[in-house]
Order: C-alpha cells, then structure tokens, then sequence
C-alpha cells in the first residue's frame, strides 16, 4: 500500500516539477534486517559494477553476520542484476570502506578488522583492537590475498587508488604505533594520518605519517597520470608536515597535500573556520588539476577566498592547480546540513558533486529542495562545468533519510550512485521499501545531456520571459508571482501541495503584454508548494517553502 500511494503521489506531480537531468536506468537493494551502508563503488573495465560496505543484524541478502558488523562487497553487471555478494566475516567488527579496479578487472578493498577474519581457507588476526586491512578479489568473488597493517589501539584505513605505475595508496588513521612489514611508525598523539604504498601483490613498499597534536585522519587519497599523490583529511590545531607546522583555524580543519610517487611530501595546505571543517573526498580530473570537496561549518577560508556560509553545515567545492594554486572555490549553502561527499568527472571535464541537504540548497539562484519539511536527509546530484559554472541540479530520494556516499560517471550520459536509505524511497521512478532500519542501494542514472533542470518543458515556445517568486522561501503565508508577458495570453495560475492537492487557481483571460504582478495565497503550514504558471504555449513551475 505504501509503495502504491507514494507511485500515485509522483504521478499526480509529474506534470508540476521541473525537467529532471536524471533518470533512474534501475536502482537496486540488498535486504538486511538491522543497518546496512553502501560506502563506496567501482566500475570495471568491462562495465561491471562493484559496491563495498558493511552490515550489521543476523543477515544482510544471502548472507549471515558472523561477529557485531562484517563487510561485504558485491558485484552487479549493467543492467542491474546482482552476480554475487561476498562477506569479510570476522569475530568482531569488520568493515570495507573503499574499493579500486585495475585495467586487469582485479579487485582491490581497504578496511579495518578486529579479532579474527576468514577470507577463503585463511585468516588474520588483528593485533588489539581495529587493525587495516588490505585484500585483492578477482571477478569471481575469490580472495587472492589479504594483508594487515597492526598497531596498539585503532587503525583503519579509508580509501585505496590504483596510481598508473600499478602501485596501491592507503590511507586512513592509527592510534599509538603502526606496523606494516618492516617499516613502523609512532603517532605523535592521539590519533595520526598514515599514508602507505604496496604493489599488486600486496608487499609493502614505503609507510608515511602525517602527525600532529591532537586527532588527524586521512580520508581520501587519489592519484594523477604522473604518479603523484594527493590526500585530503581532517586535522585539530596543528600539523607537523616535514618539520614545520601548520596552524588550522578552528576545531577541525581540512588539508590538501600532495606526496611525488616515493611518498615525499611536496605540499600541504589548510582550510577551514571557527568549527569543525572536513575534506572528504579529492580526485584529479582529466587535465590534472584537482578537486576537493566536504563540508564547513558558518565560513571558510581557502588561500585568501572566504566561503560564507549558514549557521548550520555547508557543503563545498575547490578546484586546484597540480601546484596547490587555488583556481575557484564554491559553497553549496543551505538553510540546514549540506554535505558533499563525492567528485567524478566526465571526459568532457564536467564535474559532479554528489551529497545530501536537510532542507533547502542555494546555488546559482537555483534551490535544491528536500521533499518533507521535517528535514529528514535527501540526496543531491549537482553537475558543474570546468569553470565551477552551475550545469543542473536534481534530489534524490523521498520523505524518510536517504544517504549517499560515492558516485562514479561512466560518461556524460550515465552516473551511479551509492549509498542507504530509510524505509520506503523514490529515486526518480524506482521505489525501494527497506526491511528494517536502513538498506543499501546502488543505482544507474541516465543523464538528459539536453535539458537543464531550470527549463521547464514548452518554456522556450512560452509567451512569458521573466518569472520570479518572492518572499521565497514565504513570509507568513504569503508570496507574490511576478512575471512578463511578450504576447497577449490567456493565464493560469494554480499552487497545489505536496499530495497533488490544487490549493488555488486563477484564471486570467486575454492578459496583455507586458509585467504582471499576482498575489499568491498559501496556508500559513510549514510546507513546500508548488506554483504552476500556464500559459497559451508554455508552463512554468517555481516551488516554493513555507518555514
């Protein structure tokens, strides 16, 4: 019944929202009957599509939980069916949190482990609580081997990149001490950044720290066509970079460095405010330079560029040259939380940002809007030109949380996104209902490369050429529609709801050229509405929030 009534909601607003960039090819779930999560995703040379994560409860699909969490990785083909999905099953807590594919289809997963994982006939055991894990997979789902690097206290690794030489990069965090093979390191204090590189067969070949007073962590770590290395992550108060020491601005800050293939450090820089400020996730794009995107709390500073921000978090975006010269930087500010968690790029050097809004996301003068206005967590696909020039925008996701954690773009036609969801969700045209708690999903989407998601269907034939909506969002219910005409049309002018209820409608016949002005009545309910302007060849949609 549910599924059914949230299909007839979209088919009553169908004809009331703007053109969509996205269109969902298919997304699919993993069933489980506790909390799942979906944290990254590959594509394969050959076009299969591999997700990795972890799961908790007694079963997730075909599998049994073996410890509090295990880790699992699947694989789907193209059109959406699910090959196989493997577990990482220990005694404890175990998770994968990243995945790289090789030009061979090979596998490569990093993670973290605590007590004894299997994996095939053999098993590690961590040295005391959480150790890093390192494993190559083949297509199959068959390990080749796994490694671990051990410590006293925590360690994990978060991300892995495959650099053009055939090199693996790990980095992640370790309490303590870190031991991998014969090197060794010793964190300063509580927790420090490693960085590490292993060749294909998982031997290692140079540990590097990045160390401070207090809490640091490395999150992201991508590769350019040279072999250099670019790492981004959060640090508290002070880094230790080769010596020297660079100073943050708050509580938490974000770094930028980058290490030559040998792991010598060649740069680093700080960004951040007066809170707590993340980098989480940096990728070079196809001319080399590099993007970085996370979030900030009220403002940020990059270089000598301040980003302004709301009272909540904000999710941002830095585009910088191969020497660490900041070429542009944009905020993606709302009225609550935005995080943006996910950069790829097309080969047409297009950028998209994937992440979530609690409510209202401001760019460009277009607005990003989350579905329910008792904010629970929606998804965002934002495309930008080379130049951070705002392309589209679309939400993904309906009235419960709907969580996002990495995408990959096939082409300038085809993305997919990964990440959990909450009960019952709509991504464009597909319903997912999750068991219990949250599932996972992963799904293709088709990108209209000719339609913005600002045009409206029929705008270009319209007879209106200006149209705003102001107080937006409204002030104590109300709200007026300006609009100008270049031909004499009828007008009508209607506001529905969110249930596809028709609130108002006026009917306007034989309206002269030129500026017009209507005052728009709302109920004074916190909501979101929808104002549907149709003329004799056109029609045109604003949404508007009533706080």
């Amino acid at each position: 019944m549910k599924t059914y009534f949230l299909l007839f909601l979209l088919s009553l607003l169908s004809n009331l929202v703007y053109s969509q960039a996205l269109s969902a090819e298919w997304v699919k779930s993993i069933p489980g009957d506790a909390f799942e999560q979906n944290s990254s995703i590959a594509q394969a040379p050959c076009g299969d599509i591999y997700t990795v994560g972890f799961f908790q409860g007694s079963s997730f699909g075909p599998l049994n939980n073996l410890g509090s969490e295990d880790g699992f990785i699947s694989k789907y083909n193209e059109q959406g069916q699910l090959v196989w999905v493997k577990q990482l099953a220990g005694s404890s807590a175990d998770r994968i949190n990243g995945i790289t594919i090789g030009s061979d289809n090979e596998i490569y997963i990093v993670g973290e482990f605590r007590g004894t994982v299997r994996y095939n006939s053999d098993s590690l055991v961590s040295f005391d609580q959480l150790d890093v894990l390192v494993a190559k997979i083949d297509s199959a789902g068959h390990f080749q081997w796994a490694t671990s690097a051990t410590g006293w206290g925590y360690e994990s690794a978060y991300d892995i990149s495959l650099s053009p030489n055939g090199n693996l990069l790990v980095t992640g965090y370790y309490e303590n001490n870190l031991d991998f093979g014969s090197f060794s390191l010793l964190a300063n204090n509580l927790r420090d950044v490693f960085i590490m590189a292993l060749d294909q067969q998982g031997n290692p070949l140079w540990l590097e720290s990045l160390s401070g007073p207090s809490v640091e962590y490395g999150r992201s770590i991508a590769t350019d066509t040279s072999n250099n290395i670019y790492l981004t992550g959060v640090f508290r108060d002070f880094l230790y970079p080769n010596g020297g020491t660079l100073s943050g601005f708050g509580s938490y800050d974000a770094f930028l460095a980058k290490y030559d293939p040998t792991g010598q450090l060649l740069w680093i820089k700080a960004m951040g405010g007066p809170s707590a400020d993340e980098g989480y996730c940096v990728n070079v794009d196809p001319k080399q330079d590099i993007v970085l995107v996370g979030w900030y709390d009220r403002s940020m500073l990059i270089d000598t560029l301040t980003l302004n921000g709301s009272k909540e978090e904000d999710g941002f975006a830095a585009k910088f040259s191969p020497n660490g010269d900041l070429i542009w930087g944009l905020p993606l500010a709302g009225s609550f939380d935005e995080r943006v968690y996910a950069v790829d790029f097309d080969a047409n050097n297009d950028i998209y940002l994937l992440g979530t809004v609690d409510s209202l996301l401001v760019i460009d003068g277009d607005s990003l809007t989350n579905r329910h206005l008792n904010r629970p967590t929606d998804i965002f696909v934002i495309k930008l030109d080379e130049e951070a020039n705002y392309q589209w925008g679309q939400t993904l996701g309906h009235y419960y949380n709907d969580f996002c954690y990495d995408l990959v773009v096939q082409d300038p036609t085809t993305l997919f996104v990964v990440g959990s969801f909450q009960d019952t969700s709509i991504f464009v045209t597909d319903t997912l209902i999750s068991q219990v708690g949250y599932d996972i999903f992963v799904g293709k989407f088709n990108i209209d490369t000719t339609v913005s998601v600002r045009q409206i269907p029929n705008q270009a034939q319209s007879e209106v050429t200006q149209i705003k909506l102001y107080p937006n969002p409204a002030v104590k219910g109300k709200s007026t529609l300006a609009y100008t005409l270049n031909q004499a049309s009828d007008v009508v002018i209607s506001v529905y709801d969110l249930l596809g209820q028709e609130l108002y409608k006026s009917v306007l016949k034989n309206q002269a050229t030129g500026i017009h002005q209507a005052n728009i009545p709302f109920p004074n309910v916190a909501a979101i509405y929808f104002v549907r302007l149709e003329t004799a060849n056109g029609v045109h949609v604003l949404e508007l929030v009533c706080p």
